[in-house]
């Protein structure tokens, strides 16, 4: 089951909103510079892997 702030992670993590995700990264830490590296590495290697990180002119 999830919880709300689980579907809006899931949401985050497929690119669905790119503003919000930083909005709440930064909520979460004081400066975006103090999100830890991990966690945005895992969200870059996330992205790229299902394709959502860069858009097709297909």
């Amino acid at each position: 089951m999830y919880t709300s702030y689980g579907w809006e992670l899931t949401n985050l993590l497929q690119g669905q909103d790119e503003e919000y995700l930083l909005e709440v990264l930064t909520e979460n830490y004081r400066r975006l510079r103090d999100v830890p590296d991990h966690l945005i590495v895992t969200l870059l290697e996330y992205r790229g892997y299902t394709g959502r990180l860069i858009k097709s002119e297909n």
